[in-house]
């Protein structure tokens, strides 16, 4: 064997090791976040108690944080999808209940840097919790770079080839709905019609953070809380969206974490 073939030899090795390992951590999170689907099935208000319990347990995983410690912190892909396991029964809670979600999340976001929050909050699939964080601490608002980077270019005949499931996202709503991003007319006209629930959770998202935005403003600088609102819609928003935000920023759903 020449010493290139003993070279090579090694890097393949420890490569496969490398997967290896990788792979078993996977396992433990997967496992981890098996658990507690099936404990918030069972028992929603055990599960929402334990969250802090099940996050630990994810960045765990390694055995010894190692992994944070590579790669500057949490792997939010083990993470979050503990906090998916509320997406689909976050606005049927009690405020309560609600509350005391977003207490463990920003225990543990407030742990972290804020970019890594900001990691962890854009690949929650729940409107409602995300609109929540970001009113409570718009810090940890990581913006529509991603969804705007999947859409660009695409025209409808474009989109249509994506997968549904790609596209049936309140994140993929909100880089169409807001202006000069990817929402051209025909963009438009065909999402709304296609995708009618991610774009009614986006608006709700819109009511909560440009509600909050405006009364703040308004609060700062003496203006009126409507000439603040009605500049930021139209700044910002497909016009055609306006009145549905306007609708639903009278239910007022979400909700601010006290500092």
């Amino acid at each position: 064997m020449t010493l290139v073939d003993a070279v090579d030899q090694f890097r393949s090795y420890q490569v496969n090791r490398m997967m290896k390992q990788l792979e078993a951590l996977c396992d433990k999170a997967d496992a981890n976040f098996i658990a507690f689907r099936q404990l918030a099935v069972e028992n929603l208000p055990e599960a929402i108690r334990r969250l802090p319990e099940f996050i630990s347990a994810a960045r765990d995983a390694s055995g010894n944080r190692a992994y944070e410690g590579m790669a500057g912190g949490p792997n939010q892909d083990w993470i979050v999808p503990l906090f998916n396991v509320f997406g689909e029964c976050y606005t049927a809670l009690e405020s309560e209940s609600r509350v005391a979600i977003l207490k463990h999340l920003f225990n543990y976001f407030n742990s972290l840097r804020y970019d890594y929050s900001q990691n962890h909050v854009e690949r929650i699939e729940s409107a409602a919790l995300v609109a929540d964080i970001v009113v409570s601490n718009g810090l940890y608002w990581p913006g529509i770079d991603r969804p705007k980077f999947l859409l660009a270019g695409k025209d409808v005949e474009a989109l249509k080839r994506m997968p549904r499931q790609e596209l049936d996202s309140f994140w993929i709503a909100l880089a169409i709905i807001y202006n000069n991003a990817c929402g051209t007319p025909p963009v438009r006209q065909w999402y709304y019609k296609e995708f009618p629930e991610a774009v009614e959770a986006a608006i709700g998202y819109l009511a909560a953070v440009f509600t909050v935005s405006a009364e703040g403003a308004a609060k700062k600088d003496g203006t009126e809380f409507d000439v603040e609102l009605t500049t930021r819609l139209n700044k910002h928003l497909d016009p055609a969206v306006h009145e549905r935000v306007l609708a639903k920023i009278t239910e007022r759903t979400w909700i601010i974490l006290p500092n």
